[in-house]
Formats: structure tokens, sequence, C-alpha cells
């Protein structure tokens, strides 16, 4: 199984709580559209790949966001990979699962590591 790491700096802090209490699509599409933006440097760093196991590792370097509460940056980090072709898609068939971690760092950035 092939592994690739790569680090990527967060261009916004953002917890699904954020997301969960209803934010108005304009908001969720600028998100996106930062997230893509800032991913384009690194994208061109990955092999695109059939499938596979994501894990991101999150880092933050004041009051790190609880697992669950980097799940919204998990999907646009997936939809970014999607974005620049280095997944096919997002369904079952070529993600087979997503870990997610958290913890206290000099920065605010994100390991993503794609196992396949």
């Amino acid at each position: 199984m092939a592994e690739q790491i790569i680090e990527f700096d967060i261009p916004e802090k953002i917890s699904t709580n954020t997301i969960y209490s209803g934010v108005h699509w304009s908001k969720r599409q600028r998100h996106k559209d930062l997230y893509i933006k800032s991913f384009f440097v690194i994208a061109r760093q990955i092999t695109a790949i059939s499938e596979c196991d994501l894990e991101f590792d999150f880092y933050f370097k004041s009051k790190p966001l609880d697992c669950d509460n980097c799940s919204y940056m998990t999907k646009l980090l997936i939809d970014c990979l999607r974005h620049y072709g280095k997944i096919k898609d997002d369904t079952p068939n070529y993600i087979h699962s997503v870990k997610i971690s958290s913890q206290k760092g000099s920065k605010n950035k994100v390991l993503i590591k794609i196992l396949g």
C-alpha cells in the first residue's frame, strides 16, 4: 500500500458547529472557494489514486477543536482532492475510510495521509 503525506496550512479554522448552526449557503461556498484556491499549491505534489483510506491529523496553534468538529474542514479537503483530480470521487467505492485527529501544534495545519 502506497502512502502519501501532505502538509497543508489551514487557511481558515472552521468548526463543524459553525455549519451545524445554520450558515447561509453563500458562506459555505466562500469556504469551499477559499480551500480550493489554497490547496492549489500542494495539489501538484499529490499523485492521483484510484481508491484509498484517508487520515487527517489537525494541529491548532490555540484551542484544538474536538475531532468531530474538524469534520467540515475534512469534507472541504476531500472536495479539494476531488476537484484537482487526485481522487475520482468521494463515494465508498473510492474512499474506504476517513480518520480524524486533533491536537495542539505550533500553527494551524493538517497532515493529510493518503493510503492506497
